[in-house]
C-alpha cells in the first residue's frame, strides 16, 4: 500500500484508538471526547508520522531535486579544469590560463592568483597548503604551494611520465597516479617518495577510499583496484570498462563512470574474500543517455551528480529510485570538474571559463545527512590536521 496512503487512513482511523468501554465508564462530555481524541490524534502523529518525515521528504516531495545557481564565479581567462575545496569554506581553481585561484565562497571573491603552467588537478593539503600538477614543462612534477605566502615551497619529483592524478592521504601523505604505470606515495613532511606500487598500465586516477587507510586507483586497461597502504597489498580488483571517473560515497562505496555506465561498488570484504579476487559486489549499474559521462561526484540523500563530455548539462540521480531527476542547465561550456561541499551544495567547473554554486532549498535547510555530513568531515579532517 502506498505510505501516503497508509498515513491518511491511519489518521482517518485515529478517533477510534480510543478504547471505547473506558469512554463509556468515564462518561466523558462531548467537548472532553473531541479533546481526548485531539490528545489522541497529536500522540499518533508523534509516533508514526514526524520520525518518518525526513524520508517521505525525499520520497515524495515535488520540488526536492529543484536545484539553483545561487552564484557564479568568474576570472579565469581560459577553461577551468579542477576545482578543490579547502577549509574554511574556501575553493581553488585551475585553469589553463596558466593560474590558480583562492576564492572565498562566502562572498565569492578570489583571494589570491598562483602563477603556474596548465594546470590540470588540485588537491587540498594540511597546513594551508595546496598540490597541483600541470600540463607541458612541468608534467612529471608535482607542485606543493604554501597559501600563506602564495609561492611553491615544494617540487616532487620521480615520475618518468605525466601525472595524471594526486589526491590527499591521512597523515600528511599525497598520493599521484602516472602515465609511467605507477602510484607514488609522498610523505610530505619528510619531503620524500615512500612507497611505489607498480601497475602493468598506465594509471589514470587515484582516490582515498574513506573507511581505513586505502587508496583506489584506476589503470587504462579497465580496473579498478583498492589497495590497502597498511599492508601494502591489493584487496580488491574491480573490472570494468575505462573508467572517465570515480568518487567514494559514504558506506563504504565507490561509484565509477565508464561510457555511459555509472556503476555504484560496495567495497565491504567478507573475511573469506582473498586478495586481488574480483571481490567487489555491483550493487547498481545506471545507464545514461549521454555518450560519455566525464565526472561524477556524491551528494547528500544517498543522490550523484555527473557532466558529460559533449554537454554544459549537469544530471542529478536519485540512487534510491536509480534515475535521474534533474537537469542543471547554466554552463555554456563542458563541465570539467565537480566537488559538494559540507554546506550540501554543488559546485562545478567547465571550459567556458566559470565556476558556478548550485544549492537545493530541500537538501540546504532540510533534515541533515548525518551519514554524508560525517563522511564530508572525514575527508576534510585528512586536510585540517596532520
Amino acid at each position: 500500500m502506498n505510505t501516503i496512503l497508509k498515513i491518511n487512513l491511519l489518521i482517518l482511523a485515529l478517533p477510534f484508538c480510543i478504547n471505547a468501554t473506558e469512554l463509556k465508564e468515564k462518561k466523558e462530555t462531548p467537548s472532553a471526547l473531541v479533546t481526548r481524541i485531539n490528545e489522541h490524534r497529536d500522540a499518533c502523529l508523534r509516533e508514526h508520522l514526524i520520525p518518518n518525515l525526513a524520508r517521505l521528504v525525499q520520497e515524495y516531495d515535488p520540488i526536492q531535486d529543484k536545484w539553483e545557481c545561487e552564484r557564479t564565479l568568474e576570472g579565469h581567462t581560459y577553461g577551468v579544469i579542477s576545482v578543490c575545496l579547502l577549509p574554511g569554506n574556501k575553493l581553488a581553481s585551475a585553469s589553463q590560463d596558466n593560474t590558480i585561484k583562492i576564492w572565498d565562497l562566502n562572498s565569492g571573491k578570489c583571494e589570491q592568483t598562483l602563477e603556474d603552467h596548465k594546470v590540470r588537478s588540485v588537491c587540498a593539503l594540511p597546513d594551508n597548503k595546496l598540490a597541483s600538477v600541470s600540463w607541458g614543462e612541468t608534467t612529471k612534477i608535482i607542485k606543493i604551494w604554501n597559501l600563506t605566502s602564495g609561492k611553491c615551497e615544494q617540487t616532487l619529483t620521480g615520475h618518468e611520465d605525466s601525472v595524471n592524478s594526486v589526491c590527499a592521504l591521512p597523515g600528511n601523505k599525497l598520493a599521484s597516479a602516472s602515465a609511467d604505470k605507477t602510484i607514488r606515495i609522498w610523505d610530505l613532511t619528510l619531503n620524500k617518495c615512500t612507497t611505489v606500487l607498480e601497475s602493468d598500465t598506465q594509471v589514470d586516477s587515484v582516490c582515498s577510499v574513506s573507511l581505513g587507510n586505502k587508496l583506489a586507483y584506476t589503470t587504462q586497461d579497465g580496473k579498478i583496484r583498492i589497495w590497502d597502504l597498511n599492508s601494502n597489498k591489493c584487496i580488491i580488483a574491480l573490472r570494468t570498462g575505462r573508467v572517465e571517473s570515480m568518487c567514494v560515497l559514504p558506506g563504504n562505496k565507490l561509484a565509477s563512470s565508464a561510457g555511459r555506465i555509472i556503476i555504484i561498488w560496495n567495497l565491504t570484504l567478507s573475511d573469506e574474500a582473498p586478495a586481488k579476487s574480483d571481490s567487489g559486489k555491483c550493487e547498481v549499474a545506471l545507464q545514461s543517455d549521454a555518450i560519455l559521462i566525464l565526472k561524477i561526484c556524491s551528494l547528500p540523500g544517498n543522490k550523484l551528480a555527473s557532466s558529460y563530455r559533449t554537454s554544459g548539462i549537469i544530471e542529478i540521480w536519485d540512487l534510491n529510485k536509480r534515475q535521474v531527476t534533474t537537469s542543471l542547465e547554466g554552463h555554456k561550456g563542458q563541465p570539467t570538474s565537480l566537488c559538494a561541499s559540507p554546506e550540501n551544495k554543488l559546485i562545478s567547473a567547465s571550459f567556458d571559463k566559470t565556476i558556478k554554486i548550485w544549492s537545493n532549498p530541500v537538501i540546504t535547510s532540510g533534515p541533515t545527512d548525518e551519514e554524508f555530513l560525517k563522511f564530508m568531515h572525514e575527508k576534510e579532517s585528512w586536510v585540517t590536521q596532520k
